[in-house]
């Protein structure tokens, strides 16, 4: 006897044909975190993208992202975009680019082994216009004039800083100069995935 609420249809596939089954996120996840970590290593040596494009649709459709460079405890760079501008590994490259000239500082070969990876993958977005809307650990900020982006605040960020929403704001406002009632500014609050390298051993040698 079939369980109740059973659909033959779910499981049904072509004779010969094995269902496909999508990739998990751990899977992809360590699939990022590969791409960010052979896109920083051949940017940082030769300069260029590495080549080739990966096949799963998961790593192919459109997304933002941010990546954060960690030595220890010290946030080296960072760099991304929220807007789903292009495949989400093309974004994890082109975002771990800009985490890694960030600043004055040059990224070179021997620190490479010191950095950890992390990639934030912004989820739902949706546009706000107090403080009460958000919510700690769960939401980040970006905030816009025109079209352009001025501020970037993660939704660890908070936590790390030890910030209530209202401070939240109150620094995302700072950081674009501008303030909520401002022309041509937009709030927007998103989730997103956060996916981490574990910590890398810092030599002092």
């Amino acid at each position: 006897a079939r369980p109740p609420g059973h659909d033959e249809a779910a499981n049904h596939h072509v004779d010969g044909v094995a269902p496909v089954t999508p990739p998990s996120h751990s899977v992809v996840d360590q699939q990022l975190l590969r791409i960010a970590r052979v896109t920083l290593t051949e940017h940082v040596r030769t300069g260029e993208l590495p080549p080739g494009t990966p096949h799963t649709r998961a790593l192919t459709s459109p997304s933002g992202a941010i990546i954060r460079l960690h030595e220890g405890q010290r946030l080296w760079g960072s760099g991304g975009r929220l807007a789903a501008e292009s495949a989400l590994f093309r974004a994890v490259q082109r975002a771990v680019v800009a985490a890694a000239s960030a600043g004055d500082r040059v990224l070179v070969m021997a620190e490479l082994t010191a950095l950890a990876i992390e990639i934030v993958i912004p989820l739902a977005a949706h546009q706000v216009s107090s403080a009460r809307e958000l919510v700690i650990g769960t939401n980040g900020l970006e905030i816009s004039r025109d079209g352009k982006p001025l501020a970037l605040l993660l939704p660890q960020m908070a936590v790390e800083r030890g910030l209530d929403a209202a401070a939240l704001l109150a620094l995302a406002l700072d950081i674009a100069r501008c303030q909520v009632e401002s022309p041509g500014v937009v709030i927007t609050s998103f989730t997103a995935r956060v996916i981490r390298e574990s910590p890398r051993r810092i030599s002092h040698d």
